[in-house]
């Protein structure tokens, strides 16, 4: 038991967001309270406290399509730690939720990338730490962190997309 409660899981994830640059998504990212307009996954996010975009400021987000239990809408409320707007980086902390998250702590970084066709990109990586989560094991959680990150990034790439 007491191992148990002083294990910690550490996870990064990573995508690709095609045809945009770390410049041109940074203002979604810094934009703390609308994270449900990029977000593939979430039906609202809106601020609680403080300045959007200012350490200190939380979030309440809100989602009915990742769940482990069915018709459960699940909730978070989430602080902004720090923002690096020349790094292009922010950390945030799960202060309070109904999906079992009790000291989760992420952080999010964008990066050029150049793929094969020496087009730009935007790399998005998001690494996390926390407690273990009821229900879970780590290969789960990092799983879908993974797909909710490769579905942020094509949501994301789809924005800045040229008809042509």
């Amino acid at each position: 038991m007491a191992g148990e409660t002083e294990q910690i899981w550490r996870g990064e994830v990573s995508a690709t967001a095609e045809g945009c640059s770390p410049d041109q998504v940074w203002p979604l990212f810094q934009d703390y309270f609308n994270l449900h307009e990029y977000h593939p996954f979430l039906d609202t996010c809106y601020g609680m406290e403080g300045v959007s975009g200012q350490p200190g400021c939380v979030r309440y987000c809100a989602s009915s399509h990742v769940s482990n239990r069915e018709g459960v809408l699940l909730w978070s409320h989430e602080k902004l730690l720090a923002i690096d707007p020349e790094a292009k980086r922010l950390t945030y902390e799960i202060t309070k939720s109904n999906a079992g998250f009790d000291s989760l702590c992420a952080t999010v970084k964008l990066t050029p990338v150049t793929d094969r066709r020496e087009r730009g990109a935007c790399g998005l990586a998001c690494s996390f730490v926390t407690k273990p989560v009821p229900g879970w094991t780590l290969e789960e959680l990092v799983r879908v962190y993974q797909g909710v990150i490769e579905s942020l990034a094509e949501k994301v790439a789809s924005r800045f997309r040229t008809t042509g």
